[in-house]
């Protein structure tokens, strides 16, 4: 059983069942095309195949046939994504994410604050880089090895989380344009967000 806490198309809600704070991902059926609904049928097809603590885990999902609205329950994120946590370094941003990793490599108060601090004009030290790139290469690693294609890898769809160590583990989100490939099979689809998509030359 599931409550949800906001009636929006992206809330969180409590399942009662597991005592444990979810994602809801709320979807009005009678507002999407036809093909938008086949490619959310093949999403949530390949999320309930796989569990890893690479994504993030598809929990079930639900049919409202009162308000002809898709409910997927996910596993909730309560800090922010890749993108968020960039930009919040930015110096033209008033709110800043105190989440911050000072040069030493500790780990400031997390919650909201507002920062000036000299050490983080900007930028990331070399340490933390190195280690978000080893947690996305390890996703797509292991994305790859299931024979899956994310096909719109960005910084939005990248959710931080931490546990006990001071640096955070990344997971992969938004499935919608992935795909399960079968062995020599090839994707010629064009999709994903063009900013972020991988150049090909011949």
């Amino acid at each position: 059983m599931f409550v949800c806490r906001a009636p929006s198309s992206f809330g969180s809600g409590f399942d009662l069942d597991n005592f444990v704070r979810v994602a809801l991902k709320i979807i009005p059926l009678k507002k999407i095309s036809p093909n938008a609904k086949n490619r959310l049928r093949e999403e949530i097809q390949l999320m309930s195949k796989f569990h890893s603590s690479y994504c993030i885990h598809l929990y079930a999902h639900v049919f409202n046939e009162a308000t002809n609205e898709l409910i997927l329950c996910m596993e909730y994120c309560p800090w922010f994504d890749l993108e968020q946590y960039i930009e919040s370094t930015s110096l033209n941003s008033p709110l800043h994410w105190s989440y911050f990793f000072r040069l030493d490599g500790h780990l400031q108060y997390r919650g909201f604050a507002s920062h000036s601090t000299e050490e983080l004009k900007g930028e990331f030290p070399l340490p933390l880089i190195q280690h978000l790139m080893r947690e996305l290469a390890g996703c797509v690693w292991w994305l790859h090895d299931n024979q899956i294609i994310h096909r719109d890898i960005k910084p939005a769809n990248v959710l931080c989380f931490f546990d006990d160590g001071e640096w955070p583990r990344l997971k992969l989100c938004d499935f919608s344009t992935a795909r399960r490939l079968s062995a020599g099979e090839l994707a010629s689809t064009l999709v994903g967000t063009p900013y972020y998509m991988v150049w090909s030359f011949d």
